[in-house]
C-alpha cells in the first residue's frame, strides 16, 4: 500500500532568512520519503524568493522529493493577512496535485527526523507536535496549546495556554480550542471544507481560526506531547499593523 502523499512547507517572508538554512538542513533530515516541500514567499522584494528559488534547484538536482518556491504578492501591509493568502496558496497547491496531507511546517522550526510518520501514525486529521514561545515581557516559556477554562459573563471561552506540567506524561491531548499551526499535520478532508482565514478585527492569527473552523465542523485539534519540535525563535518587531 503507497504510503500517505504530504505536502511540507510554509508562508514566509525575507525576515525569516536568519532560520533558512537551519530549515533546510531539517526537511533535509526528514525520514518519511513520500513528500514534497513549497514554501510560500510573500516578502515585498524579489530577492528572498530568488534566494530560495536556488536552494530549491540545488535541492531538486540531487534529491527525490521535488522543492517549489511560490511568489504571492505583497497585497497588504498586514502581516496577518499576507500569512494568510500564503497559507491558501498552499491549501491550493495540496487540494489540486493530490495531496492527502498538507504538514504546515514554519521555517523557524526543528523537526525530529521521523515527525512525519510518527504524526501519520497517530490517525488523526487535525494533529499537532508539540513546541513553545518565549514571552519576553514576562521572562516565560509557553506552549502554543490552548484549553478552555470556563466562560465569560457574556458566555465567551475563556482560554489559557497549557501548562509544562500537562505534557507529561506523553500522550495525545484531544480537543483543545487551539494549536499553532508550526507543526501541524492535516488531512485534506479538513482542508476541503476550512480555508484559513484573516479577521483583521481581532490579532489573533490564522492558527487560531483554523482550530475554531475544523472543531465546527467535528474535527478535534490534537496536540501529540510525544513529539517535541524546537523554536528558533527571534523577536520580530510588532507593529499596528501586525
Amino acid at each position: 500500500m503507497e504510503k500517505p502523499r504530504v505536502l511540507v512547507g510554509c508562508p514566509t517572508y525575507d525576515g525569516k532568512e536568519y532560520c533558512l538554512k537551519e530549515y533546510i538542513e531539517g526537511l533535509k533530515s526528514l525520514t518519511y520519503d513520500n513528500f514534497e516541500v513549497c514554501i510560500a514567499d510573500n516578502s515585498r522584494k524579489p530577492e528572498y524568493f530568488k534566494k530560495i528559488r536556488e536552494i530549491a534547484g540545488d535541492w531538486n538536482s540531487g534529491r527525490k522529493q521535488k522543492f517549489s518556491v511560490k511568489k504571492v504578492g505583497y497585497n497588504s501591509d498586514i502581516a496577518r493577512q499576507r500569512i494568510v493568502e500564503s497559507r491558501n496558496v498552499l491549501r491550493e497547491k495540496a487540494l489540486n496535485e493530490g495531496f492527502d496531507y498538507f504538514f504546515s511546517l514554519e521555517q523557524d522550526l526543528i523537526p525530529p527526523p521521523d515527525c512525519i510518520e510518527r504524526l501519520l501514525e497517530r490517525k488523526r486529521k487535525v494533529i499537532s507536535g508539540t513546541y513553545f514561545n518565549i514571552v519576553p515581557e514576562r521572562s516565560a516559556v509557553t506552549v502554543l496549546a490552548y484549553k478552555g477554562i470556563g466562560k465569560n459573563a457574556e458566555g465567551k471561552v475563556i482560554h489559557k495556554t497549557l501548562d509544562l506540567f500537562e505534557l507529561f506524561p506523553s500522550r495525545l491531548i484531544e480537543g483543545l480550542l487551539a494549536t499553532g499551526i508550526g507543526c501541524m499535520l492535516i488531512h485534506m478532508d479538513v482542508l476541503k471544507k476550512v480555508k484559513f482565514r484573516f479577521v483583521e478585527e481581532e490579532k489573533a492569527f490564522d492558527d487560531w481560526w483554523f482550530c475554531e473552523d475544523a472543531t465546527a465542523i467535528g474535527e478535534p485539534v490534537v496536540l501529540d506531547t510525544s513529539m517535541f519540535f524546537g523554536h528558533n525563535y527571534r523577536a520580530w518587531v510588532k507593529d499596528k499593523n501586525y
